[in-house]
């Protein structure tokens, strides 16, 4: 399976309308912007390896203690940095989610079973996981909301699957990096319950995806388990995260009203995107609902071309899904853009149906 992401715009001479990486719409914010700027100044020193007034930041942010935080060169480093310190041999995955925690297992070689999601139920998670989850499962990996799918687990099922692990002796990583767009973010992020599953929770964060830097290169991960996260410290390289990026993260723990604006325009731009795309070709396009910032949706080749090829002809980059485990290359998943953006895609798609006698 080819190993690849959206975003990669370097590629094309020509510049890109760019559908297949999903960050906050609204672009990063120019605090932001002013503090890795001024950070500069400061690149003739060695980052601090403990990050410790992002951390502080953070620990403010999300009420929990600064020693539970561990910062990182993106979510997809902590991924990485887990899967290593704590080297299962059995690791249980959503098909389809996110490739990189494919990558980190198979690093180590561990065995990864699945728990295949159905185009059926929309790609929900069901009670049925549960019993996936027993003695010959060492880790659990769940992305909520999940990629590509763009579909929140059920906090109560949430908090089965975490119990589950804790009496299976199975670590559970849940992936949060888009809960923030969801309107679902405060009851369903899984931070308040890092006291209670001290030893088998990690919480993944990323300030790529809302405040939209991921040339930066900052995540983090919250766990109740400091041996494992000083564990982790020890065995990677130092300098994870440099001085401008921690200067970008601690400004961006700093705005106000930012998340709530992102939502309120994520919402109303999804709800239009998803009922243009069923009014294109009820035939030949199927939408999937979403809670996310992006959607999935399913579209049959027009004339052996496929879709994405079809609009990179248009200069506009969607994202084909087909290496997701469970997918096929009819599968794309776009992102919630600027509304004249958004409008600049959905026409696109009309004329390559309308050239193609829909």
């Amino acid at each position: 399976m080819t190993k690849k992401h959206g975003g990669d715009i370097y590629s094309y001479k020509e510049k890109m309308l760019d559908f297949s990486t999903n960050i906050n719409p609204l672009g990063v914010h120019p605090k932001v912007v002013l503090a890795a700027r001024e950070a500069l100044s400061e690149v003739e020193n060695y980052p601090d390896t403990e990050c410790r007034r992002l951390r502080t930041s953070l620990s403010k942010k999300h009420e929990v203690p600064a020693e539970h935080i561990l910062c990182g060169n993106g979510a997809a480093e902590i991924i990485f940095n887990v899967v290593l310190a704590r080297k299962p041999k059995s690791v249980l995955l959503v098909s389809p989610t996110f490739s990189e925690y494919e990558q980190a297992i198979d690093v180590i070689g561990a065995e990864k079973k699945y728990y295949d999601l159905s185009p059926e139920d929309g790609f929900r998670i069901k009670e049925d996981i549960l019993n996936t989850i027993d003695n010959t499962v060492d880790m659990v990996f769940i992305c909520n909301p999940n990629n590509p799918t763009g579909r929140l687990v059920d906090r109560d099922l949430l908090v089965k699957i975490a119990d589950k692990c804790v009496e299976s002796d199975a670590f559970l990583v849940v992936d949060e990096c888009f809960l923030d767009f969801t309107d679902e973010y405060e009851k369903a992020s899984f931070i308040p319950c890092l006291q209670k599953y001290e030893h088998t929770l990690m919480v993944l964060r990323a300030f790529t995806k809302m405040y939209a830097i991921p040339g930066l290169r900052l995540g983090y991960g919250l766990c109740g388990d400091v041996g494992l996260l000083e564990k982790i410290r020890e065995m990677r390289q130092p300098w994870s995260v440099s001085v401008v990026a921690e200067a970008a993260g601690i400004a961006a723990c700093g705005l106000e009203n930012i998340e709530e604006e992102t939502r309120e325009f994520v919402r109303r731009e999804r709800k239009r995107m998803m009922g243009a795309l069923r009014e294109l070709s009820a035939e030949k396009i199927r939408v999937f609902e979403s809670d996310a910032n992006y959607i999935l949706f399913r579209a049959a080749a027009v004339k052996d071309e496929n879709l994405d090829e079809l609009l990179l002809k248009k200069s506009i980059m969607i994202r084909n899904c087909g290496n997701y485990c469970g997918l096929h290359n009819d599968y794309f998943r776009i992102a919630v853009k600027k509304t004249d953006e958004n409008d600049r895609l959905i026409k696109a798609l009309k004329e390559i149906y309308e050239e193609n006698n829909g």
